[in-house]
């Protein structure tokens, strides 16, 4: 029974440990998740903040870059003492910053700077390892999380947005209105803009008529004056045709005298 006691103890022990690291988890946050490059830039900064819960000897961060970002400096807020940025490989840069003895309490603030190429368009940073550092007697201490932070970085030049906007001002231009709004309009209702529709263009068009017939009457359509031309056509050649037929009867008459 002794034995189970002591087992059982040494579980709430190891249990309220874990939880007390847990609950003492540094908070972390970024200053912006989304940074947006100029057509020509290439260096850029991002700020992180890590605020420890209980006071802390250092911190320090793993960063993975996109392909076409490297990181070229580090600077931190505390501690008097600084390590980095190294670069371990496949674009994870280590970075530190640590005091002698647990003498740092507040906020951590570290600004990274960044370049990249002009043809980076866009891409994440990824802050992939936080380690708080508390010095232990002779050991030291580690807190260490694996955030779900990125930074998402994208470029977004001055030419694409004049053509966008050239293309947008030629699209009002040409916008030609749906055929719902062009029934409305012909219903005689008024556009909101005080545009003349065509409901007023036929108004207008009646009124002359009316003015031109005072009396009222509705005056047939006669058609195009074209077909004046082809009527006075069709009598020409009707004419011709009977001339020709008469002086047929003409000429056999007098041969059967």
């Amino acid at each position: 029974m002794k034995k189970i006691a002591c087992l059982l103890a040494c579980c709430g022990i190891l249990l309220l440990g874990t939880v007390t690291a847990f609950a003492g988890e540094s908070v972390i946050r970024v200053s912006q998740e989304q940074i947006a490059l100029r057509q020509s830039q290439t260096n850029f900064e991002a700020e992180i903040e890590i605020s420890p819960k209980n006071p802390y000897a250092g911190v320090e961060i793993g960063v993975a870059c996109p392909k076409g970002v490297t990181m070229t400096a580090s600077s931190g807020s505390s501690g008097n003492m600084s390590a980095g940025p190294v670069l371990a490989g496949d674009g994870l840069y280590w970075t530190s910053f640590f005091a002698s003895d647990n003498t740092l309490s507040e906020t951590m603030k570290i600004t990274l700077q960044f370049s990249c190429t002009q043809s980076f368009e866009t891409g994440d940073i990824q802050l992939h390892t936080v380690k708080v550092l508390t010095k232990n007697g002779s050991s030291v201490d580690t807190e260490e999380q694996t955030p779900a932070v990125r930074i998402n970085v994208m470029r977004s030049g001055a030419q694409t947005t004049d053509t966008d906007s050239a293309a947008d001002s030629t699209d009002s231009e040409t916008e030609v209105p749906s055929t719902d709004s062009a029934l409305s309009d012909s219903s005689g209702s008024t556009p909101a803009g005080g545009k003349t529709d065509s409901g007023s263009h036929l108004n207008s068009t009646d009124s002359v008529e009316k003015a031109s017939n005072p009396n009222g009457d509705a005056t047939p359509e006669t058609g195009d004056d074209n077909s004046l031309v082809l009527w006075l056509a069709v009598a020409f050649a009707a004419g011709i045709a009977l001339s020709g037929t008469v002086a047929a009867i003409w000429k056999k008459r007098t041969y059967e005298k």
